[in-house]
């Protein structure tokens, strides 16, 4: 069995590859430690730094400002790391119907038309799903779409051959088991717990929809997936939990 220092090597280089959070220099580890099935536990930890920070808001300023406040806070945390991977997906799959120009397109860090009309909508789709939400749904939300939203992202790894030699998802460029993809669900569970039993169903049917819809997208467009790929994934997870958690069920 893998010792806990492992797993808490592998938790300390999830940390550092998807936050900007400042880690001391000894909690710094190679790109081998990486393991993607640690990826959900550390998206609950941004969830709940966005619920401290609209906590913390909320005390100052209304709740509509307040959730603007905690999205820019988790934008920052993370250096905007999935959303310019959703941004760049718009990029390369809005631009071109071929396999190269697209993943060409996509490694591109200029930020084209489609990938600005994206980011805008789907930014504009969280806070207002996230208005709708009633206040004290508010921090389950946070908590369960951040977390969530990165299990879904990682089980494309399950299905899925990385596309690129190179690239911001090679450290975590590996096949993940099913026993690996099961611990990851395991580990952020309790969370399905905080939120009205009506709403479960219908978050668990809309991710399930539009997991099977994206992974046969990628296959057919360009046979596996990118880092870019993952992060859209991530991005249209999560908008998909505040809607469905915002809609009169």
């Amino acid at each position: 069995m893998p010792s806990l220092n492992l797993h808490a090597r592998a938790l300390a280089s999830a940390l550092m590859f998807l936050t900007r959070l400042p880690l001391p220099a000894r909690w710094q580890f190679p790109p081998e430690d990486l393991q993607s099935a640690y990826f959900p536990f550390v998206g609950m930890l941004i969830g709940g730094f966005a619920s401290l920070c609209y906590e913390l808001a909320s005390l100052f300023w209304p709740q509509e400002l307040a959730i603007l406040i905690a999205l820019a806070a988790t934008i920052w945390a993370t250096g905007a790391f999935h959303e310019d991977g959703f941004a760049d997906s718009c990029d390369g799959f809005g631009g071109s119907w071929d396999k190269a120009e697209i993943l060409r397109i996509m490694q591109d860090s200029r930020l084209g038309t489609y990938g600005c009309i994206g980011l805008l909508l789907i930014l504009a789709l969280k806070y207002a799903a996230l208005i709708a939400v009633p206040a004290e749904q508010m921090i389950p939300a946070f908590l369960l779409g951040h977390s969530l939203s990165r299990l879904v992202s990682i089980s494309h790894l399950s299905d899925l051959s990385y596309v690129r030699l190179e690239g911001k998802a090679k450290p975590v460029a590996t096949f993940l088991s099913y026993p690996q993809l099961l611990a990851a669900t395991v580990s952020i569970a309790p969370l399905w717990f905080l939120i009205p039993g009506e709403k479960l169903l219908p978050i668990a049917a809309a991710l399930l929809v539009w997991r099977f819809w994206f992974n046969r997208y990628l296959q057919r467009w360009i046979g596996g997936y990118t880092g870019d790929c993952l992060g859209a994934s991530q991005q249209v997870s999560e908008t998909l939990i505040y809607l469905v958690l915002a809609a009169s069920l």
